[in-house]
């Protein structure tokens, strides 16, 4: 019985730290990477986040953090960093983003709202 339980509590193990790295590596592709979350967010939530195009707030090559309202605090990659992974950008993007100042002596954090964690009423029939 006792190894039953140890066999179970390992599977959860590896089975969270895998899943753990393909979320990561799919953050990455989006540009992004999750620094601290406070709670599990649904699927859906995360989806939205994933399809939220933050190319206003990046620096060519700073990172910049975006806090997430009713979500988590994530670090967007710097344009540089995508490009380096394989992103393609306009050259007038590029050239946008390269002249916003990276001179700032305190680093900034974008507070964004994007509708996590609410849901659209319906009414009842």
């Amino acid at each position: 019985m006792n190894l039953k339980i140890k066999v179970f509590f390992l599977g959860l193990f590896f089975s969270h730290s895998l899943f753990s790295q393909t979320l990561e590596s799919s953050e990455v592709k989006c540009g992004f990477k999750t620094i601290e979350s406070v709670k599990e967010m649904s699927t859906s939530d995360y989806e939205k986040i994933q399809q939220t195009n933050f190319d206003q707030y990046r620096f060519f090559n700073i990172r910049q953090k975006v806090q997430i309202v009713r979500g988590p605090l994530i670090e967007l990659l710097s344009v540089n960093e995508m490009q380096k992974q394989g992103a393609d950008f306009s050259k007038e993007y590029v050239d946008m983003v390269k002249t916003k100042s990276e001179a700032f002596k305190h680093e900034t954090i974008v507070n964004l709202d994007l509708g996590l964690g609410t849901y659209p009423a319906y009414e009842p029939k």
